[in-house]
């Protein structure tokens, strides 16, 4: 199974300012930014965000977080509440891509 971070997911979410997202996270408490990379808040770990390390191509610890299903859930939810930074050119329309429509894809 592919492990889901914020970023990727909120791509498939139309409109979502999705150079936006980790920072809104931060700001709302709900990640912590590291020197490297992501943590998840104490309350929300394992319940919203899991927590990977790992160690990159140039051998540098690196830390990010992956949603829970529930986490999924949560942020979608804030993505239908509109409580995620939109683009400027977003068309007001709350919609999600659907990986098997390739249609959609851009």
């Amino acid at each position: 199974r592919a492990a889901l971070t914020p970023w990727p997911f909120c791509r498939t979410l139309n409109g979502v300012n999705t150079q936006r997202v980790q920072a809104l996270l931060v700001e709302r408490r709900r990640l912590i930014k590291t020197k490297y990379g992501y943590r998840s808040a104490a309350a929300y770990r394992d319940k919203l965000f899991t927590e990977r390390r790992y160690t990159n191509g140039d051998g540098r610890p690196c830390e990010s977080v992956v949603l829970t299903q529930r986490g999924a859930k949560w942020l979608y939810s804030e993505y239908e509440k509109g409580k995620l930074d939109m683009k400027q050119d977003w068309d007001g329309r709350f919609s999600h891509i659907l990986f098997d429509d390739q249609e959609n894809v851009a």
